[in-house]
This record gives structure tokens, C-alpha cells and sequence, in this order.
């Protein structure tokens, strides 16, 4: 049973043409009447994390590069958990 388990995800690991498809397809499909599409999100995100490192990192007296980076990588790590569990309801 165990080693069925193992076979079946080595095979679903073995296929990444077609998790490139079903990943550009739904892109296709989300952003299809959309000008800017999935840059306009990219945007937005690197806008938000900019203005609010330049705020806080000010505020809290701390050098920008170093609070950039973290603010960044937390705010993209908050947005993935975010989506994948909002997505999987």
C-alpha cells in the first residue's frame, strides 16, 4: 500500500510539462480580460512593501535595506499561506 502511495507521487513528480500547462492555463483564464494581468499584482505588491519599509523602517529607526528584505520576504511567505488556504475553501 505504502510503496503504491510512493509510485503514485514519483509519477505525479515525473510530469512538470503538465504542471507548466495547468499553471499557465489558469493564468491565461484569471487574467484573460485583463491589460496588465499578473504584472499588475507583482506591482501592486512591490508598491505596498516599498512605501511601508520606507514608513516603518523611518519610524522604528532601522537601516531600510535590512528591514526591506524582511518585510518582504514576510509579507510574500503572509500572501502565500494567505491564498493557498482562501483557495483551497
Amino acid at each position: 500500500m505504502f510503496k503504491l502511495a510512493l509510485l503514485d507521487i514519483y509519477g505525479g513528480l515525473k510530469k512538470i510539462q503538465f504542471w507548466n500547462y495547468m499553471a499557465w492555463q489558469e493564468i491565461i483564464i484569471r487574467y484573460r480580460r485583463s491589460v496588465l494581468g499578473p504584472f499588475w499584482i507583482t506591482a501592486s505588491t512591490a508598491i505596498y512593501v516599498v512605501s511601508i519599509s520606507i514608513v516603518f523602517s523611518t519610524l522604528f529607526s532601522q537601516d531600510i535595506k535590512h528591514y526591506l528584505l524582511y518585510l518582504s520576504l514576510g509579507f510574500l511567505i503572509w500572501n502565500y499561506i494567505n491564498q493557498t488556504v482562501i483557495e483551497s475553501a
